[in-house]
């Protein structure tokens, strides 16, 4: 572990660095690993990241890179640094392969939703409503 702590402080602290320096080390991490770089010790996001959701970590804002491969470089801002990994899928290129291999909480989150979806407006108390408004509807073209 403290190796490992010392890794990402010497990371941290290295001297300026280009995003193509940054991004060939990051593939050499796992999948999702982030690797923590200061703002101070890169230039500008160069205008290839594109402004994308991600999940609510505390960042100011998520943007990714596609690479050729389909897989894709995901980079979280912070107010004084990054946290930037790369995805097996992109979302851009593949979003169903980014669901299931890199995000797939959101499957089981959108699970969740439909059931309770179903049980509060189908099953529960508003689903006779539901049931006429839509056989209303169906009416309405005969």
């Amino acid at each position: 572990m403290l190796k490992a702590i010392f890794c990402i402080m010497r990371f941290l602290n290295w001297g300026e660095k280009s995003w193509e320096e940054v991004i060939e080390k990051v593939l050499t991490q796992p999948k999702h690993k982030d690797l923590l770089v200061k703002k101070s010790k890169l230039p500008d996001l160069p205008p290839e990241f594109q402004f994308r959701y991600g999940d609510g970590d505390g960042q100011i804002a998520n943007y990714g890179l596609a690479l050729e491969d389909g897989t894709g470089i995901h980079v979280k801002e912070y107010d004084d640094f990054y946290k930037i990994h790369w995805d097996q899928k992109d979302p851009n290129v593949d979003p169903l392969g980014h669901l299931i291999h890199d995000s797939p909480q959101w499957i089981v989150i959108g699970a969740v939703g439909a059931l309770v979806a179903d049980e509060l407006f189908l099953k529960g108390k508003y689903r006779k409503k539901a049931v006429n408004t839509i056989s209303d509807f169906i009416n309405s073209f005969f």
